[in-house]
């Protein structure tokens, strides 16, 4: 753990002084679906954002699962992306990355996401994949993959 935020400090060193693009706090919404084992269900999402650099983003997102019971948790990752055009007016967007979920009911296990975002003045709107990776937490158990629909708004902090 130690060693997770040390690499976190480091990240931060990176990012460019004075508020500058580069360096941002952002915030988005978002629905995913997904089933696990044949139970269907939904997932709330509420997403904070630090860009480091231009490609480089730490989400930490915390949710609701809702389904036959009731689970609340988070997902931290580190993101690659890539932005066409200008993110104030109009852009199109690819990011992948990987990281661990946390969750109060079933497996904590790391996670893979990749998706595609277009963005238009202030708002943005994405699809995406998410596998849970389930078997490297706990060998034969089953892999969870989920869709992502995510709004992003005027929410730079």
């Amino acid at each position: 753990m130690c060693r997770i935020i040390t690499f976190f400090v480091f990240l931060m060193g990176l990012s460019t002084p004075n508020g500058s693009a580069a360096s941002t706090l952002s915030y988005d919404v978002g629905l995913v679906s997904g089933s696990l084992g044949n139970v269907n269900y939904t997932e709330a999402h509420v997403g904070l954002n630090f860009s480091f650099l231009d490609f480089l983003v730490w989400r930490n997102s915390v949710f609701g699962r809702f389904a036959n019971t009731t689970a609340f948790g988070l997902d931290s990752t580190l993101r690659l992306q890539q932005m066409i055009g200008d993110a104030n007016s109009l852009a199109l967007g690819v990011y992948g990355g990987g990281g661990y979920r946390f969750i109060t009911a079933g497996r904590n296990a790391p996670l893979v996401e990749a998706g595609v975002l277009g963005r238009f003045g202030g708002l943005g709107l994405g699809v995406g994949i998410r596998s849970i990776l389930n078997s490297v937490a706990d060998s034969g158990a089953t892999n969870d993959t989920q869709y992502m629909l995510v709004l992003t708004g005027g929410g730079v902090l």
